[in-house]
């Protein structure tokens, strides 16, 4: 039996069942005979990764160029997503891609998806929120940020909008991606002596999407050294090598004839027909005429349903069979474009060579896992921390509530109650988190025993977003990326801040819930006395649980200090002689203004009285 740390990498060769091709990056790539499914890559520097597929062609097994060896242990659930055993024996829940030309890719729950291009080249993204447009968030939102109103952006003007806005998801995730992306969005500017000057502008945005664009369209590119593919499949078709053929014997060889309805259509369709005419035509045949978007790239082309319609090709990477499935699925008005008109027409090898190019892309583009804006990992790989906690030997050293501060994008409902329950009850959060053997760790949240979470080695993008600082290790980070996993698992929304309406009331902590085992609620100050506050504190933190309180819709000031509106902080003391309490923010964002002076500063505790926390606080948690 092969052992799963050395998977047995054969050599590259053509043998008569594979084909070997060299692409512009000097990446050797393997493929099974006349099918545009890789088996094996080797790289320009001798690393190498290698490809497994079932029946179905899914992946079923995969070696990263790393090393690290991936099996398939579950079938793909409707969104793609598969449970994946490394080679290291954890259990991961994955979705991989395998493009034509070479490149993989790799996307979890929580949203980040790692490409590995042939040219040694690792891209990390993070999936925006479903309808996210930048640009036009960053109009709407522009003179609220633009705090000197020079039309620009500067890093201290963005980490200050990152502290005011964290009740807005989609302008949390905007200014944190502008703030990481600052310098990468700077040097698109075409002009050299404007790179180090001012900030960002809308127009750098703009600009820096389309590059962004353009990167994730070179996914779906066909790259030329496939054309061989293609070549080989014209000579397979034109018989008498005149040099042409037509839809009839392309339809003959790629695996099933055209349906009569759609030749007849192709045939029959005139320049006038509108869309509303020419789309209700093709639906009297059961055909579709608009690709289908948001499937999974493990499921089978639909079905053609109607009299005259045939069996569908099952989903297949054989050249053949995806131009067959093409010319099926295609409006007739785009093979109009290339020339192509009726079964009749005589196709020559260009424009047959123009048709298996739209064939692949279109192919392609159904595997291309799109995320939102793309950064080299390998440009900060080496500043990743490699310890969950900083002392190994000592992990206690690190579970404080100083290590849980948010970094540029976080959830500040989990956070406070992360630092309550760490306040709390320490020695659980050790036993909450596992660092394993390999390049993983695993959370198991209390309250959700039976479902451990095992995720790979965070990137530096996703440190950078969840965590402020990386002194106490990385662990606060895992746990957040645990939550961002379990949401998606579930199909679940983040815990909303309770609002300043009758709905406070039916408000739940989610977050409490996994680290607790307990459920939470929310009662309003305005319906609970002193004396109640006081009990309610103390007896909560006796019981060694989490105690939050959030701040109202509205600015408010305390002393001189700040709150951010719509925030939650966790109270982590009572001292009952004085009548004071300690809150801690995980956003830090707790201003104060030095009497006589126009200085401020920001930080993370504030110490309040208790009559204080009443009149400016809008709730407090409450076990249910």
């Amino acid at each position: 039996m092969r052992d799963r740390k050395d998977p047995g990498l054969t050599p590259l060769e053509d043998t008569p069942c594979t084909k070997e091709f060299m692409d512009s990056n000097r990446a050797r790539i393997l493929y099974a005979k006349n099918e545009l499914k890789p088996l094996q890559v080797r790289y320009s520097d001798g690393a190498t990764a290698q490809f497994k597929y079932a029946e179905d062609n899914t992946l079923t097994e995969l070696t990263e160029r790393n090393g690290t060896y991936w099996t398939r242990t579950s079938p793909a659930s409707a969104n793609g997503f598969s449970q994946w055993r490394s080679s290291d024996g954890q259990l991961c829940i994955l979705k991989f891609s395998v493009l034509p030309d070479g490149t993989y890719q790799r996307q979890d729950p929580s949203g980040v998806i790692e490409t590995v291009t042939t040219g040694n080249k690792r891209f990390i993204a993070i999936s925006f929120p479903p309808g996210f447009d930048a640009v036009h968030l960053l109009r709407s939102s522009f003179q609220n940020v633009d705090r000197n109103r020079d039309t620009t952006l500067t890093r201290m003007e963005l980490d200050a909008a990152l502290a005011t806005h964290g009740a807005n998801r989609s302008q949390l995730t905007l200014f944190a991606m502008l703030r990481h992306y600052f310098d990468e969005i700077i040097r698109t500017r075409d002009d050299p002596m404007l790179i180090e000057a001012g900030g960002l502008t809308i127009a750098d945005l703009e600009r820096f999407q389309q590059v962004k664009a353009m990167e994730q369209l070179k996914l779906g590119e066909v790259p030329a050294f496939l054309h061989e593919f293609f070549d080989s499949l014209f000579a397979t078709i034109d018989k008498d090598h005149d040099g042409m053929t037509n839809l009839d014997e392309i339809g003959q060889v790629c695996g099933t004839a055209l349906s009569p309805p759609v030749d007849q259509l192709i045939a029959a369709q005139a320049p006038a027909m509108s869309n509303e005419c020419f789309h209700a035509q093709m639906a009297e045949f059961g055909l579709e005429t608009t690709p289908r978007t948001n499937e999974s790239t493990t499921e089978t082309i639909k079905s053609i349903e109607g009299d005259h319609a045939q069996k569908s090709l099952p989903l297949t990477f054989e050249v053949s069979a995806i131009v067959g499935r093409f010319l099926r699925k295609t409006n007739p008005e785009a093979l109009n474009k290339i020339g192509i008109h009726d079964g009749s027409d005589w196709i020559y090898k260009k424009t047959f060579m123009q048709l298996c190019e739209m064939a692949c892309a279109e192919h392609t583009k159904q595997r291309v896992i799109r995320g939102g804006w793309c950064y080299d990992e390998q440009k900060s790989i080496a500043t990743i921390p490699r310890n969950i906690f900083t002392d190994a030997d000592n992990p206690a050293e690190s579970v404080r509530v100083e290590a849980v501060v948010q970094g540029t994008l976080g959830d500040p409902v989990l956070l406070a109650t992360l630092i309550g329950f760490v306040n709390a009850n320490p020695p659980a959060v050790l036993r909450a988190l596992r660092q394993e053997p390999g390049k993983s760790c695993t959370v198991t949240f209390p309250g959700a025993p039976q479902h451990p979470i095992t995720m790979s080695w965070l990137t530096s993008l996703e440190i950078s977003l969840f965590q402020n600082s990386t002194t106490y290790g990385i662990w606060c980070a895992f746990v957040q990326k645990a939550y961002e996993v379990y949401l998606a698992l579930n199909d679940l929304s983040r815990s909303p801040v309770p609002e300043a309406s009758d709905s406070i009331l039916h408000t739940t902590n989610l977050p409490f819930e996994l680290l607790t085992g307990k459920k939470c609620g929310w009662r309003p100050f305005t319906h609970t006395h002193l004396q109640e506050v006081e009990s309610l504190i103390e007896q909560n933190l006796q019981r060694r649980l989490p105690v939050l309180v959030s701040t109202g819709p509205l600015e408010s000031w305390i002393d001189g200090a700040r709150l951010v509106p719509s925030n939650v902080l966790a109270l982590i003391r009572l001292n009952k002689e004085t009548g004071e309490v300690v809150l801690r923010d995980p956003l830090a964002s707790i201003s104060r203004i030095t009497p006589g002076t126009q200085s401020a500063s920001s930080g993370s505790t504030l110490t309040v009285r208790l009559e204080q926390l009443c009149k400016h606080f809008l709730a407090i948690s409450i076990t249910l």
